[in-house]
């Protein structure tokens, strides 16, 4: 019927906002009631009739000219230039946080590597090795010592077979001092250079017929300590047996025996001692470095999570809002009262009826006509 073709073109009009289409069923209602167009005539051809029926009347003079098409046709030539500059700049801002946000994964990725590949991997770990192997200096050196002692019981009782087995012990503890000294000078850190090579350490080494006193670098000193340990687990069980430790009237593996009992617990262990603790110096020193290098990835982030956010909230104040206003408008009638939106929907109605009046000049007497009636 016309009045549904009538009531749809107001929806579409008015909801819909498509006023083509509302044109187009108007002039179809308005043909309708006019009996130019009959029911059964509704193919290809006259459907045709009726977009160029539609497309004529939207594109009429100003004095005929809707008002609601005029706007259409003034927002479709001009969507570029529509809020072109907010446009922009959210699309800057876009790229803004985009920025950030990499800037904050290439950093935490960075930190990460750091921390994880080189500090903690490769330095901490080393430094814990050494620490490790370091701290055994001072163990092997005291059970070698107490073994050499064994050993000069068991040659008291004339007991081969046990001086042997400890030669056996002392041996392996020297050579296992022998292979950590190594290796720890083979990854010495630049605050032990000095140690290991310039700084002097004092010991005591059997001459002619008294103890002298000299000073040697602890690379050579670990090294000398070591080869005189096993130099001294070979004396014989006579040897051992003899309680003479005259320096010129004994042989030079109990003159190493003399060496081990006279600088283990006076020179040596201090030493191992001391190198030890710059061990762990270097790794308190680079817990420090560590916690600096975490506490600067967390203040760079933090402050590139403050420009993020401070982009966003300056952009909600200068243009967001206005870009925000066409949903803010649409969702006014989910938020106010029932009355009020009764109110509004009547006035638009009302609007709507002057606007169709302005176009339809049967439609305009027929107001007039109920108003004076009333």
């Amino acid at each position: 019927s016309t009045a549904l073709l009538r009531q749809y073109a107001s929806f579409c009009d008015v909801v819909m906002n498509n006023v083509q289409k509302a044109e187009k069923l108007r002039k179809h209602a308005q043909s309708m009631e006019n009996n130019i167009d009959d029911a059964d005539e509704e193919d290809d051809e006259a459907q045709m009739e009726l977009e160029m029926d539609a497309a004529n009347s939207a594109g009429t003079s100003e004095q005929h000219e809707n008002g609601r098409m005029s706007s259409v046709r003034y927002f479709q030539n001009n969507r570029s230039s529509i809020l072109k500059r907010p446009i922009h700049r959210v699309v800057t801002m876009d790229l803004i946080v985009k920025q950030t946000l990499l800037g904050l994964v290439v950093l935490g990725t960075v930190t990460f590597c750091i921390t994880d590949l080189f500090l903690f991997k490769d330095t901490a770990m080393k430094n814990l090795r050494l620490i490790d192997g370091t701290g055994l200096f001072t163990v092997y050196t005291v059970r070698a010592c107490y073994y050499m002692r064994s050993q000069v019981v068991a040659a008291a009782y004339q007991d081969g077979d046990s001086v042997d087995g400890l030669k056996v012990q002392i041996q392996d503890y020297a050579r296992r001092l022998q292979r950590q000294h190594f290796l720890n000078y083979q990854d010495i850190p630049d605050a032990l250079d000095y140690f290991y090579h310039a700084k002097p350490i004092v010991h005591v080494d059997p001459i002619d017929k008294k103890w002298k006193q000299y000073t040697h670098s602890f690379w050579y000193l670990g090294n000398e300590f070591v080869s005189r340990m096993g130099s001294a687990s070979s004396s014989t069980v006579d040897e051992f047996a003899d309680p003479s430790y005259r320096i010129d009237s004994i042989s030079p593996e109990k003159r190493n025996v003399a060496y081990i009992f006279q600088n283990s617990f006076r020179y040596l262990i201090p030493a191992f001692n001391e190198v030890l603790g710059l061990y762990q110096e270097q790794v308190m020193s680079f817990g420090i470095f560590v916690q600096l290098v975490v506490a600067g990835a967390c203040i760079i982030n933090s402050l590139l999570i403050m420009v993020m956010a401070a982009v966003i909230y300056r952009s909600f104040a200068l243009f967001l809002h206005q870009l925000h206003h066409p949903f803010i408008v649409c969702s006014l009638a989910l938020f106010i009262s029932r009355g009020s939106a009764r109110k509004i929907l009547k006035y638009y109605q009302e609007q709507e009826v002057d606007m169709l009046a302005m176009d339809d000049e049967e439609m305009a007497q027929k107001i007039i006509s109920n108003e004076e009636a009333a």
